[in-house]
């Protein structure tokens, strides 16, 4: 498979990674700045702090209100909005080539001189907390999100990005500005943008941009503990009552991540859950009727363990039996790894579907960062479709064997209680039950 690779640069000048794609196929500017901090590095007790600092900077600045800087990034058709992942955070944005020079001139205020208004501060936080009691009200979201914290127990990674709610409510602009100082001293930037531009425009605007930053602080470097991967298997029961369609997710820590490996062990998941024909789906969904949303997956690249999770909403009715189900599905995976005729189906997708990932500048930019926040040369991007190619199915179905831990499965349902209390003890796990409406305000 020949992919076209477009004119792509990476340039280390004025204290950060540039990275550019150049796409001149429409007049159209795709770009974010990220500082590799991220929530994961909030300190316990303040989850979801450099969050709101980040939104804060879009409140006001240099003599603008919220509103007024609003309109003059709406009054040119561009979009400026927050980026915030576990690792690194900061911006995104898109924009009109004709519009560049203002839009990056509108970020550099942003950033530079943030109005830092208390007014706009408690309003911020009010909105957060209440877009968390929202969340808590939706079966999927908290199911996921409990799942998440069922794998990273004790782990940054276990809050999430949105933060904690009892965490939220005590912080104050002190501590948003504080964030700030921190963030602007880390010496990891990267700024990356994509579509009708050129190296050495890009060049100029990160000269804008880096005098942002503090120099002379190569030490402020926090590092994200690394994660546990527990022994045992786990069950999580949240109490909904009355409902009639209960939330399963079911899935495991893995640290198939990098490398080889990974790939392998991507394409293992993808074989067993990932399209609409895999055998998950189809025993679940097509076979059964349980659930039409039966499926499951796991990250490509990660420099941390990360989870396969598989999701399906079956009936309550049928909540035993599809638990069962998926469990002895999982095992069978796990022990056996995937059948050759179903490497080969995933293997056929795959290389059928990739070409859609790289059809212009602005799919590819996303994709970069996670190779450079990783350590990866981007020409691994172009790679990848030869690799997939030349995975053998048999070290396919070994990789999964070797990585994959049903032993230590994690189990999340969301459910009336009085529906799973009597047969969940017989899976042999240790069980915890929530209350519905409980937040997910752990240190």
């Amino acid at each position: 498979m020949n992919i076209k690779k477009p004119p792509i640069h990476r340039i280390v000048a004025h204290g950060m990674t540039v990275l550019v794609i150049e796409d001149h196929s429409l007049p159209i500017i795709d770009f974010a700045l990220l500082v590799r901090k991220g929530a994961g590095h909030d300190p316990v007790g303040k989850a979801g702090l450099l969050h709101i600092y980040l939104d804060m900077l879009l409140r006001g600045s240099a003599g603008l209100s919220h509103n007024e800087f609003a309109m003059r990034v709406e009054r040119i058709g561009s979009d400026l909005d927050t980026a915030i992942g576990l690792e690194a955070a900061g911006f995104r944005g898109a924009c009109l080539r004709q519009h560049a020079d203002e839009t990056m001139s509108l970020l550099q205020q942003a950033m530079s001189s943030p109005s830092m208004d208390q007014n706009s501060f408690q309003q911020l936080c009010q909105e957060y907390c209440e877009n968390l009691r929202t969340e808590r009200d939706e079966d999927d979201a908290v199911a996921d999100l409990w799942m998440t914290d069922s794998l990273y127990e004790g782990h940054p990674f276990a809050r999430g990005t949105g933060g904690l709610y009892k965490d939220i409510a005590n912080l104050s602009l002190d501590d948003v500005i504080a964030c700030g100082t921190d963030f602007l001293s880390c010496p990891d930037v990267v700024f990356a943008i994509a579509g009708d531009v050129t190296a050495e425009r890009a060049l100029a605007w990160s000269k804008d941009l880096s005098c942002i930053f503090s120099s002379g602080h190569e030490n402020n470097r926090t590092v994200i503990s690394n994660v546990v991967m527990h022994e045992g298997s786990h069950v999580c029961v949240i109490d909904r009552p009355g409902r009639n369609q209960a939330q399963l997710r079911l899935g495991f820590l893995h640290d198939a991540c990098m490398g080889d490996a990974g790939l392998a062990f991507w394409l293992g998941c993808v074989a067993f859950a990932g399209t609409f024909s895999s055998p998950f789906c189809a025993e679940i969904r097509d076979k059964r009727g349980w659930s039409y949303t039966a499926n499951g997956g796991t990250r490509r690249w990660s420099r941390f363990p990360v989870p396969l999770v598989l999701r399906s909403a079956p009936k309550v009715s049928d909540l035993r039996d599809c638990t069962l189900l998926e469990l002895e599905l999982l095992k069978d995976f796990c022990t056996e790894g995937p059948r050759a005729e179903h490497i080969e189906a995933a293997r056929s997708y795959v290389l059928g579907r990739y070409p859609f990932e790289l059809v212009n500048g602005a799919d590819l930019l996303h994709p970069m960062i996670d190779l450079e926040l990783l350590g990866r040369p981007i020409e691994e991007l172009f790679d990848l479709p030869q690799r997939f190619a030349c995975l053998d199915v048999e070290n396919v179905s070994a990789t999964v064997r070797d990585y994959a831990r049903s032993d230590a499965f994690v189990l999340t349902i969301v459910a009336p209680r009085s529906e799973v209390s009597p047969w969940i003890d017989d899976l042999g796990a240790r069980i915890a039950y929530h209350r519905h409406d409980e937040g997910l305000d752990r240190n």
